[in-house]
């Protein structure tokens, strides 16, 4: 949960951190940039509840949609691996 700095508050947000990354990569999902989204997340309309509207998404897929809510601050960890494999037919034509 990211509610600013002591000195510039301001509404919370759920910070979610993707690591495991290059540093590149680190920075596009902090930025929600080039295809990475989910670092920060917005908050449902009624400020006494702290639920959160979540998508998490890498450039080759949505990885979470949905609601995330708590009734007490606290961390989580959560580790998420996606992976993803090309497959290509080649022909090999001899030159005349």
């Amino acid at each position: 949960m990211d509610d600013g700095s002591p000195g510039k508050r301001r509404e919370p947000e759920l910070d979610i951190d993707i690591k495991g990354v290059t540093a590149a990569i680190e920075r596009d999902f902090k930025a929600n940039r080039n295809g990475y989204v989910g670092h920060h997340t917005n908050r449902s309309p009624n400020p006494n509840q702290r639920i959160f509207d979540v998508k998490i998404a890498i450039p080759a897929d949505s990885l979470f949609e949905g609601e995330v809510s708590f009734n007490v601050t606290f961390s989580v960890g959560v580790r998420i691996s996606t992976a993803a494999s090309v497959t290509v037919d080649a022909t090999v034509i001899k030159a005349t």
